[in-house]
């Protein structure tokens, strides 16, 4: 019962962005809150402004790697905080890149009903195409690793509460 209760007011429920622009403004959203979150447990303004500069250069996935890394740094961190907001991320990293996917699979099928497309031009779509796939592969790798991170971090806190109240001699009636 206690596990269900932390799970209600740990996992915020999140809505699948409707279109790419979305998915960029969620993701974006999130990685906001993993700076501040990072920002407050000491992380090094150098640092931050490393990842900042990697989303710039769409290097996502690297930025959510360092900010991960970062869980092992700082005693005092909130690591429950970071590694759900590090899912959080993931989720939205991975719709987006279904999104990419998605729209170089529809300019394949647009290029194949063209009879005119220049071979160079379909050996660019198809290698979009593949790089999409390989990006949706290794994100959701990653997104499975934070979901069992998060379900480890929430039965250690189910695990916790089960035995609060016990210590101290005192008898349950």
């Amino acid at each position: 019962p206690r596990g269900r209760e932390f799970r209600k007011r740990s996992t915020r429920v999140m809505e699948k962005a409707k279109n790419l622009d979305e998915a960029n403004d969620q993701f974006g959203e999130t990685m906001e809150k993993i700076y501040s979150l990072l920002v407050e447990s000491g992380t090094p303004d150098a640092s931050i402004d490393s990842m900042k500069g990697m989303i710039e250069k769409e290097e996502h996935m690297d930025a959510l790697g360092i900010a991960e890394e970062y869980t092992k740094c700082f005693p005092d961190m909130d690591t429950a905080a970071l590694i759900f907001l590090l899912a959080d991320g993931w989720e939205q990293l991975c719709v987006r890149n279904d999104y990419l996917k998605s729209k170089a699979i529809k300019k394949i099928v647009l290029l194949v009903a063209d009879s005119k497309t220049e071979p160079e031009v379909m050996e660019a779509a198809e290698a979009k195409k593949a790089e999409a796939v390989r990006l949706c592969e290794r994100g959701n790798l990653k997104l499975y690793k934070m979901r069992a991170l998060k379900q480890v971090w929430e039965k250690s806190v189910e695990g916790a509460g089960e035995g609060a109240g016990d210590e101290g001699g005192e008898e349950k009636q």
